[in-house]
């Protein structure tokens, strides 16, 4: 154990060094306070025997300066003193030593000091390096988790489809910085255009995750392990999967069991541009909202189970006829479960109103509105889950 002796008697501090020596330890001398310290901070001692009563710098200063040092290894600190009151030793522990020892000195007493010192020191090294692992391990975790929310941002839609006479946006607020939530807006074919949200249970690493299992799965482009696209009958090359082909087999694949406990709700719809129809389905999704310009606002709330729950789920097929000017948006539940300080919900009627009141507001500037109306309900933008939006148009007619 490296030891440093801070002592301006020379007789005394001798004694100190050869008896140190004699039991294996490596010592340096010093003979005040102002030494000491500089031998300290060039130096990786883990004990320090101290006089108290010393030129320019006396032995109290000196723990204090110590223990002001930043970072570093613990320093475990015997001060010497031929003090003997009570209020002495609370002065020097009050200062930061941790053990103190009265002149003479018995070398019977120092010795079993400074193994309870050496113990300490020890325990201090080894609880310093499982600190450092674990800091090493925090760093990695924040990397990866950087990396995860990087993968997921980048499944959400960087550029909009460029469709004649219809318009999206859409709103990603995750609780954590990973989300359950997911969405998309895409392109299918000349005169289809597909969007989906879905909201996996549960916040966190393992809900994120299936998010993106998902996301893969209902990739617009054309390929076998998309859902969105089937083999026509005679084989030859692909066809549109219908929406409620899409909510089936999501559920045949994604069941819950025992060692599986997950599910999620789920809406897509495909939007025809020649027709103006939206085809659609839910599975446990909250409720289609509808912002018509001749029209009451309306939620066209779907009763079905989410995807997982239920092994043969009742899911239908719904088509809506948009006339110019018609809003639909898509919501996860962090929307109306989202409460003021007073435990009031953000629920569909005053959804419907925020909505309704921002109708001549741009579809981008609605989303946002919403997103604000939300954030004074509760008092704060910290929601308690995800919420995420998603918003179509039918433009008006010039």
């Amino acid at each position: 154990m490296k030891i440093l002796i801070a002592e301006d008697d020379r007789v005394q501090r001798t004694l100190l060094r050869k008896i140190l020596e004699k039991w294996d330890h490596e010592v340096t001398e010093t003979v005040d306070g102002v030494k000491a310290l500089s031998e300290i901070k060039k130096g990786d001692h883990s004990i320090v025997i101290t006089d108290w009563i010393m030129p320019n710098m006396d032995g109290i200063e000196l723990i204090r300066k110590i223990r002001s040092i930043p970072s570093g290894e613990y320093i475990y600190i015997i001060i010497m003193t031929s003090k003997t009151e009570k209020e002495d030793m609370v002065k020097c522990m009050g200062a930061g030593a941790d053990d103190f020892i009265t002149k003479p000195i018995d070398m019977r007493e120092l010795e079993v000091r400074l193994r309870a010192g050496e113990r300490i020191v020890r325990l201090e090294q080894k609880l310093s390096h499982r600190n450092k692992q674990l800091q090493a391990a925090n760093e990695e975790m924040r990397l990866n988790m950087e990396s995860a929310v990087k993968t997921q941002e980048s499944l959400l839609p960087e550029q909009l489809p460029e469709a004649k006479g219809v318009n999206f946006a859409w709103r990603y607020r995750p609780f954590h910085d990973l989300a359950g939530d997911i969405l998309n807006i895409f392109q299918l074919d000349n005169k289809h255009l597909g969007l989906y949200i879905l909201d996996v249970s549960g916040h966190g690493v393992a809900a994120a995750l299936l998010a993106v299992s998902l996301s893969r799965i209902l990739t617009p482009m054309l390929s076998r392990s998309s859902l969105l696209w089937r083999r026509q009958k005679n084989g030859n090359g692909y066809e549109l999967s219908a929406p409620l082909y899409v909510a089936r087999q999501l559920n045949k694949q994604f069941q819950m069991n025992e060692k599986n406990q997950q599910f999620f709700t789920f809406a897509y719809g495909i939007f025809n541009t020649e027709n103006n129809e939206f085809k659609y389905v839910s599975a446990g999704h909250p409720g289609l909202i509808v912002i018509s310009n001749n029209k009451k606002p309306c939620c066209l709330d779907v009763d079905s189970f989410p995807v997982g729950f239920v092994s043969t789920p009742a899911y239908e097929e719904q088509v809506i006829k948009l006339n110019p000017g018609d809003r639909l948006y898509f919501y996860s539940d962090g929307l109306i479960e989202s409460s003021n300080p007073e435990g009031k919900l953000f629920d569909i009627k005053r959804i419907l109103k925020s909505l309704q009141g921002l109708k001549r507001e741009s579809l981008e500037q609605s989303l946002e509105g919403l997103l604000l109306a939300l954030e004074a309900w509760c008092e704060g933008p910290n929601f308690l889950d995800d919420v995420t939006l998603l918003a179509m148009e039918v433009e008006q007619s010039t």
